[in-house]
């Protein structure tokens, strides 16, 4: 009987750990759920259902995405029209040469210089006159506008 006391403390260390292990293996299982599915999950988990897709069986819930603030379908920003901006003409010079004058204007839009004389359509307007220091521009609606150029030497 002297032959089994020495090896006491491994037998109940043994079968502690055997304890722990069952008890650990309790824990990890999964609850059993007693609230029934959803009808929309039962009708996806019918044999006949198994090989369609989401949006096939549960329309109702593809229509509602769970991550989706206001649980809508997304829906793509609308862009916005871009705002069309009327080009600006600027008077950069006038050449004279006896009594004939050509005004050097310059259209915002077109980046260019243009050579105009009393008459010449410059985008949207009509060079009605080119004095000395000014050149006097209409657009379609009849508006005039002075143009004047910058004062200097």
């Amino acid at each position: 009987m002297k032959a089994w006391l020495p090896k006491l403390p491994a037998i109940f260390g043994f079968a502690f750990a055997a304890l722990a292990t069952l008890v650990a293996i309790q824990a990890w299982r999964p609850a059993p759920t007693t609230s029934p599915a959803p009808a929309a999950v039962q009708e996806a988990l019918t044999p006949a259902n198994r090989g369609s897709t989401v949006k096939e069986t549960l329309p109702a819930l593809a229509e509602r995405p769970i991550f989706h603030v206001s649980r809508r379908p997304y829906e793509a920003p609308k862009e916005a029209e871009p705002v069309v901006v009327a080009p600006t003409i600027s008077l950069v010079g006038i050449i004279k040469d006896n009594e004939t004058r050509i005004g050097l204007v310059v259209v915002s839009n077109l980046n260019r210089v243009f050579r105009v004389v009393a008459g010449d359509k410059v985008s949207t307007w009509l060079v009605e006159e080119i004095t000395d220091r000014t050149l006097t521009v209409s657009d379609a609606s009849g508006v005039q506008e002075m143009l004047e150029l910058p004062g200097g030497n």
